[in-house]
């Protein structure tokens, strides 16, 4: 089984890049299992149930429909932390096949630099990491 880590952020389009990649994958209603994951910036201590639920992010609603349409396995999960670092840590501890994180369309002289989360993944990351851009 390809156990695949998609790194949600709140832009449908760009998510949705992501879940095709992922649908695209040989063989994937059969051998993909897909975390989709939003990692949010939180400064406060307190954090309420209705704030961890996948589904308060549309882009993640939406991403978990399309795969599951496709008869990929997904669960979703939202989580508050350093997007990067946080990323990086659920990838490990899901012992992921893969990332897919998007990247948003740049300047010619742009594209070889990546948003920070993206290049902090890609850099940092022992997982292979899939872009794709918007």
């Amino acid at each position: 089984m390809y156990r695949a880590l998609l790194a949600a952020d709140g832009q449908v389009d760009r998510v949705m890049k992501q879940a095709e990649a992922i649908a695209a994958l040989p063989h994937a209603a059969e051998a993909v299992s897909v975390l989709v994951l939003n990692v949010y910036e939180d400064t406060s201590t307190e954090v309420s149930e209705e704030m961890l639920a996948p589904d308060r992010v549309n882009a993640v609603s939406e991403a978990v429909d399309y795969l599951e349409g496709e008869g990929i396995s997904v669960e979703a999960q939202r989580v508050a932390g350093d997007p990067a670092q946080t990323i990086i840590g659920v990838a490990d501890e899901f012992d992921a096949d893969g990332v897919f994180i998007g990247g948003a369309k740049r300047s010619p002289a742009g594209k070889a630099l990546f948003g920070s989360v993206t290049q902090q993944v890609i850099l940092n990351s022992s997982r292979p990491t899939t872009v794709t851009i918007d």
